[in-house]
């Protein structure tokens, strides 16, 4: 959206944001903890929704002694726009739709439009548009992990500015046209949610609880009797060196992202004992945070010389009754069930696997021919659910593609 290249009605005209808005500022730092519910609410760059809406799910507050005359009521038809992110996060913006006493971190600037020029929701939704196309990106300054645009370049920014009463109609088209759009993402995700529910329970209703009476044939065996384990490596980087898989490589479904792990220079002697084999499990041991227990798992499938790293523990079955794949999916099921959850210690930032305790589990062993039937089954699932995913996620590519076509027309006059 460029002056000179960008088509519109002639009687539009291009005009700087500087001069469609009494206020243009930023808000206030503030890095301690934080005040009790009820003080004054602090915006921060996660408040501002990608969709342009206000999200107040996630809540921050400064103490009131902080209010003065700039921190009032936010008005309707205020603008707030994400200025310091990441470099794909500068440019989010949201309108206020109703009065809200809140101040607003200095990651924020607010746009008041001068009312007799341009509605708030117009100046809102150009910038959304501008921040799909990736236009705030070339205007970054950066820094390693983080980018910002300061408030003089934000003034400078020039924007199409229809009359107003076309203003107010276009924006009201592309929020009718936008509501039906959102419509279809939360049934898209939905169907997403119900996919992972269907996986879950299939696996809820093959494997029997402890303490539970057990199908003929089945027993109850101690994970530590069919497995024998060995903790991962860790070493200097090097391109040239050894791949080495850690937990963030594990992907939802119990796979690995095999191309994402990491190299390391490892010596003869730790490649001997660490090199893993096809039907290995890897068992997330440490890590996770504070909302996120360890535990979980992922099968080694086999895609050339791999290692795994030191927070990761390999099992590896060494009882011919036990089909490995079989004792990876009871695990997986074990860990999104809340076994794990019991089974962990906690520091400041870090969660750790008691590990005996974990290979104390019980599993619920059903002979080789029903193992193997089990694998079958689930593997059957797991494709189902992956093409059903995939079938989601054209879906969505699809669906901002439609956003993205819905204001482009807005801004040509086409709507």
């Amino acid at each position: 959206m460029n002056e000179g290249t960008y088509k519109f009605p002639k009687y539009w005209r291009w005009v700087r944001l500087g001069e469609v808005c009494t206020l243009i500022e930023s808000g206030f730092a503030f890095r301690k903890k934080g005040a009790p519910e009820g003080d004054l609410l602090h915006l921060r760059p996660y408040n501002i929704a990608e969709d342009g809406t206000l999200d107040l799910s996630q809540r921050f507050y400064v103490p009131s002694s902080l209010r003065s005359a700039r921190h009032k009521f936010l008005q309707p038809g205020d603008v707030l726009f994400n200025n310091t992110n990441s470099v794909e996060l500068v440019g989010k913006t949201a309108l206020v739709r109703e009065p809200l006493e809140a101040a607003f971190s200095n990651h924020i600037t607010l746009l008041r439009p001068d009312t007799t020029k341009a509605e708030g929701a117009w100046i809102a939704l150009v910038l959304l548009a501008l921040w799909h196309q990736g236009f705030f990106a070339n205007l970054c300054n950066k820094w390693i992990g983080q980018a910002g645009i300061n408030t003089e370049t934000l003034r400078s920014v020039l924007i199409p500015l229809p009359p107003l009463e076309e203003q107010r109609r276009i924006v009201a088209r592309v929020e009718e046209l936008m509501s039906r759009i959102r419509e279809a993402k939360r049934l898209r995700q939905e169907a997403k949610e119900e996919a992972e529910r269907l996986w879950q329970s299939i696996l809820s209703e093959t494997f029997p609880k402890p303490g539970t009476e057990l199908p003929e044939g089945w027993r109850w065996v101690r994970l530590g009797e069919v497995c024998d384990y060995k903790s991962g490596v860790w070493g200097q980087t090097d391109p040239n060196g050894i791949p080495v898989l850690r937990s963030t490589d594990f992907l939802p479904d119990g796979n690995l992202s095999y191309e994402t792990a990491i190299r390391l220079a490892l010596s003869e002697k730790q490649l001997k004992k660490a090199v893993l084999q096809p039907g290995d499990i890897l068992l997330e041991r440490s890590g996770g945070g504070p909302n996120k227990p360890v535990g979980r798992v992922a099968y080694f499938q086999g895609q050339g010389t791999y290692c795994c790293g030191n927070f990761i523990t390999r099992l590896r079955v060494s009882c011919a009754d036990v089909v490995p794949k079989f004792l990876f999916y009871y695990l997986f099921y074990f860990h999104i069930s809340g076994g794990t959850e019991s089974l962990q210690t906690q520091t400041t930032n870090i969660r750790n696997l008691r590990f005996d305790e974990y290979l104390a589990i019980t599993v619920p062993l059903p002979p080789l021919e029903e193992q193997r039937r089990i694998v079958a089954y689930f593997q059957d699932v797991q494709e189902k659910i992956r093409a059903l995913k995939e079938v989601q996620a054209q879906t969505e590519t699809e669906l901002k593609r439609l956003e993205q076509a819905i204001l482009d027309k807005a801004f040509r006059g086409e709507l």
